[in-house]
């Protein structure tokens, strides 16, 4: 089971998109006992894990992955002064195309031709479905590894409720579906034994529930407190320990996690890994000299290129 959460656009030094990889080794009901004991709580309703909270995140048998990225990724540039909505209309333009041409459903087409017509608009949220492509790629993503590894009978998918999963009747879904299967085919991965099941909030009753709430509370954890870290700066919020126990006794000793961050602008991308470290006196000073380093190897060659 991958279950996701978000920290996006909230005024946090970046944006975070976090995952949680659960085995299904149990029956729902225990499942969500166990995790209704270590967190009880979101991290926006609490003010501290305690011991047996941060050894559940730690424990080896659930793997979390914290993807972050540059606020504005440039996910729909054909390169610097090219308006991102032409480039998004032309992306889904040739999405439906092939849409039809595979002879994807219906409902499938319905959906991506209503995205066509609500791109028309010149005040069509091109952000909005910026988030919703990297959230379709994350999932595929992890899916593949997924089944890389191991096979998989089941892969279920539970992303948090947000504007990216209710827009355009579920579209995000048609993206990650067809981005998996396209990675499949790319790096000859077998996907046809393997079913993918999606989680969507009970909408039988007046108000919509979310059932499977309890599966993304780890992900809602690592989302806020990821993208509370300031790195440029070293700075976290300093309010309440909670955000400190994330990075200083969670995220750093801990070894199933994993966090990315992704630099998607109008001329390149870059992806990198993030190691989160406890510094003593000794690895301030050798961090210094590395940066200085780097500093002066930039501007020799600055000066050269010149």
């Amino acid at each position: 089971m991958i279950a996701a959460d978000f920290s996006l656009h909230n005024n946090r030094p970046l944006d975070c998109f976090a995952f949680t990889i659960l085995p299904y080794d149990a029956w729902p009901a225990e499942i969500e006992q166990d995790v209704a004991q270590a967190l009880p709580k979101d991290l926006k309703d609490a003010k501290r894990l305690d011991d047996e909270a941060m050894e559940w995140l730690r424990d080896p048998r659930r793997f979390h992955i914290a993807i972050t990225v540059n606020p504005a990724p440039a996910v729909f540039s054909n390169g610097p002064g090219i308006s991102p909505l032409a480039v998004a209309r032309e992306h889904i333009a040739i999405t439906l195309d092939q849409a039809v041409q595979v002879g994807a459903s219906e409902d499938v087409i319905r959906r991506f031709r209503k995205l066509k017509q609500d791109a028309q608009a010149n005040n069509f949220n091109v952000g909005l479905l910026s988030d919703i492509w990297l959230l379709a790629v994350w999932f595929a993503v992890l899916t593949i590894i997924l089944t890389r590894e191991r096979h998989c009978e089941i892969i279920g998918w539970f992303p948090d409720r947000d504007n990216m999963t209710n827009y355009g009747d579920g579209i995000w879904c048609d993206y990650a579906i067809g981005n998996a299967q396209t990675f499949a085919e790319a790096l000859a991965i077998d996907l046809t034994a393997t079913q993918i099941k999606i989680g969507t909030p009970d909408r039988s009753k007046v108000k919509e529930v979310m059932w499977f709430d309890y599966m993304i509370r780890a992900a809602d954890w690592f989302a806020g407190a990821v993208a509370a870290w300031d790195r440029k700066r070293n700075l976290i919020p300093g309010d309440l320990p909670k955000y400190r126990q994330m990075l200083e006794d969670v995220i750093t000793p801990a070894k199933n996690i994993v966090i990315l961050h992704l630099d998607l602008t109008e001329t390149g991308m870059q992806c990198r890994r993030i190691l989160a470290i406890k510094k003593n006196w000794f690895m301030l000073i050798l961090t210094a000299l590395h940066n200085t380093a780097r500093r002066v190897v930039y501007n020799v060659r600055s000066y050269f290129q010149e």
